[in-house]
């Protein structure tokens, strides 16, 4: 379903106008249902590039500003496809995403996802991270440390 009116601002145009104009027409599957069959539909071995074009674009189209409220969205869609990444800068920004990603689980007490974040940055790191890229692996290690220290108090 159309998130907005906007999309009647398109009905029977052109595909050509539609690429000139720069309004976008937001949809949301009508009930979850719909959206796990479209999912079913796709094959699994097109899932992880599925998810790493959908985490580019968000990164791509969404301003830095707003990055910070969407990083969740954001951050699982890459990871799902991290194995695909193969550029090095490329996994050094998404290691920092999930940096920032656990940072936010963790304010928000969610100390298992904080976990997972963090270690999936830890685990893309380059071999070399303490020599090139020094303060991000400092600074995912010491969240690592914080997180495991809060998680473990909190299961007692």
């Amino acid at each position: 379903m159309p998130q907005s009116e906007v999309y009647k601002f398109y009905v029977g145009r052109e595909t050509q106008d539609l690429v000139e104009n720069s309004l976008t027409v937001n949809y949301k599957f009508l009930h979850d249902r719909v959206q796990q069959a479209a999912y079913a539909l796709i094959p699994d071995a097109d899932k992880q590039s599925i998810h790493l074009q959908i985490g580019q674009l968000l990164l791509s189209k969404i301003s830095i500003k707003k990055q910070e409220e969407r990083i969740f969205e954001i951050v699982n869609q890459l990871n799902i496809g991290v194995k695909l990444i193969t550029r090095q800068s490329d996994r050094d920004q998404l290691a920092h995403l999930n940096l920032l990603a656990g940072q936010k689980a963790k304010l928000s007490t969610a100390y298992a996802n904080t976990i997972e974040y963090i270690n999936c940055g830890i685990q893309i790191l380059r071999t070399d991270s303490w020599q090139q890229q020094y303060s991000l692996t400092l600074s995912l290690h010491e969240e690592a440390a914080s997180a495991a220290y809060l998680w473990v108090n909190l299961t007692r």
